[in-house]
């Protein structure tokens, strides 16, 4: 029993010291010491021991019979995939690093499979008979899509990089190379455009604002893929169409309104303001009216004043009068001219006594609104004495951005509302539409009347004012169907099933969420309302593949 114990544990220390040894070793000199004891025990050498059936070619396997090849897939050759001498039958350790050996297909030699059956063009087919054409079509070609020399007459795997093999379809040649280099030369150029950027564009080469150089872009003819406006057509399925959440409306005809909200100033109605002045030069004696906003009604006398003009005219009324003269018709006459009430005439004429006062009456009702005259001053016919306005009516005061000039008509209804009076509403008409633009606000002056019997509406007060312009049937697409870009905005157009086109548009009003479209698509087209924005995109990044590869 002692015996087996020393044994055991002789042989314990055995393998330590052998393994602290083996990995004291440098890698060279362990695959030395490796290669040495295998000549010692095998008698061979280390290759002819290891390494067997490696880097097979199709050289070496033609000759093979079917049972032949069947057993060099019965009994495959593995490697280790960091040390390629290690080849064994089966799947192990390398006895080196370690690492699981892994299987090692033959090496088929590339340039012998590619010369089994080429890729065809229209000049291989043009004479095959029907017979040929279809037996062509049920045995098809398929070439791997990274290694395009790889053609096998059945589906499979490529050898070299294990990719399923695809179907390949026959090259057909729409027209010869010579027609379209002719007719590539007949093309005339329509303008210039950045590779990178299908917005900017010019009618000469040049440079791009990334540096590049700009490429032309050719008139094509109707029908081809971009149908002549460098959009190309974009094909998705159904399916995919439905994971973008594409939705579809027609572009229909709409009945389409304006509304411009802004706000308004009252203030008085100039057509309705009266002013007084003294036809005759004189001196105020008694003011009845001195504050401004006192209310005025037609006949009211405002003031008294003398005037030695109007004082001889008297006079000359009733000598005139007492001699029976004709004159007296005329004196009357002068009289009205000299803007003296006809009740002040009536009394000089019938007593034959002059009055000193002549009063000065208000031929308009309504609020003063100035009073250039005070008691005792000296009037001339240029003396403004009274402002008088009619409040009967106002006018509203908007301004209207420029762009929103072309909207706006005389004769346009509008609405208004007054915070001071939020229980009434008001309807007005735009009058007129001041011709100068304001140079700091870039806004232009519309002016509205309202009739106001109750006077409620006061001058300065600030109004809601809603324009209203006139109803226009046009062609529409709902808003967020509109792409916007620097030179033209643009719609996807659904051109056939699962078919789209970004097609550049101009527009015109927009009203309720919808939008004009002054040209580019007609009445009943399906436009893309959602999931346009990524079919846009991608049609800008084939045109621009395109302009890079010249096609």
């Amino acid at each position: 029993m002692k015996f087996i114990i020393k044994t055991f544990g002789f042989l314990v220390v055995l393998v330590i010291s052998a393994a602290a040894y083996w990995f004291l070793l440098e890698p060279a000199d362990r695959e030395e010491l490796f290669e040495n004891t295998v000549t010692k025990v095998t008698g061979k050498s280390f290759d002819e021991t290891f390494i067997h059936q490696a880097n097979l070619s199709m050289k070496d396997v033609k000759d093979d019979s079917p049972i032949e090849h069947a057993r060099r897939h019965a009994d495959p050759t593995y490697i280790c995939p960091m040390h390629p001498q290690i080849v064994k039958g089966e799947p192990g350790n390398c006895p080196i690093c370690g690492m699981n050996l892994v299987k090692k297909e033959p090496v088929v030699e590339e340039k012998k499979i590619a010369e089994e059956k080429p890729a065809m063009t229209m000049d291989d087919i043009k004479d095959d008979t029907l017979i040929e054409h279809a037996r062509r079509h049920s045995d098809p070609t398929y070439v791997c899509p990274m290694h395009p020399q790889i053609v096998k007459g059945e589906s499979g795997n490529c050898p070299i990089c294990g990719m399923n093999l695809v179907k390949k379809e026959v090259v057909v040649e729409d027209e010869p190379t010579m027609a379209k280099a002719s007719k590539a030369k007949e093309k005339k150029i329509k303008y210039w455009v950045a590779p990178m950027d299908a917005n900017f564009r010019r009618d000469e080469p040049g440079k791009s604002p990334m540096g590049m150089d700009l490429v032309p872009v050719y008139e094509e003819a109707k029908g081809g893929m971009d149908d002549g406006n460098g959009l190309p057509k974009i094909t998705i399925n159904a399916s995919t169409a439905q994971n973008m959440g594409v939705r579809i409306e027609k572009a229909t005809i709409n009945e389409l309104s304006r509304t411009i909200k802004t706000i308004g100033s009252i203030t008085y109605n100039e057509d309705s303001l009266h002013h007084i002045h003294a036809r005759a030069n004189g001196w105020v004696e008694q003011v009845y009216t001195q504050s401004l906003g006192d209310p005025v009604t037609k006949g009211k006398t405002m003031l008294e004043f003398y005037s030695p003009d109007i004082v001889a005219a008297q006079k000359d009324l009733i000598v005139s009068k007492r001699g029976g003269s004709s004159l007296t018709e005329s004196s009357k006459t002068r009289l009205r001219d000299l803007n003296v009430p006809e009740s002040l005439i009536e009394k000089v004429s019938s007593t034959g006594k002059s009055q000193n006062r002549i009063p000065i009456i208000a031929n308009h009702t309504g609020v003063v609104t100035r009073i250039g005259i005070k008691n005792g001053m000296y009037i001339t016919p240029n003396t403004e004495i009274y402002t008088i306005a009619d409040l009967s009516s106002v006018w509203v005061i908007v301004d209207v951005f420029e762009h929103q000039l072309t909207w706006v008509k005389v004769g346009n209804k509008a609405a208004i509302k007054v915070q001071g009076v939020p229980e009434r509403d008001w309807e007005g008409k735009v009058e007129y539409i001041y011709p100068e633009l304001n140079p700091k606000t870039r806004t232009l002056k519309v002016r509205l009347k309202i009739d106001t019997p109750q006077q409620l509406l006061k001058p300065n007060m600030f109004a809601d004012v809603t324009l209203f312009t006139n109803d226009k049937q046009a062609l529409t697409v709902p808003s967020e169907a509109i792409i916007y870009y620097e030179n033209s905005p643009r719609v996807v157009k659904v051109i056939a099933e699962n078919k789209y086109q970004p097609v550049e548009v101009k527009i015109g009003m927009k009203s309720n969420g919808r939008v004009e479209i002054v040209e580019g698509i007609d009445n009943g087209d399906d436009i893309l309302v959602s999931g346009q924005f990524m079919i846009d995109s991608e049609s800008n990044l084939q045109a621009s593949f395109r302009r890079l590869t010249g096609k």
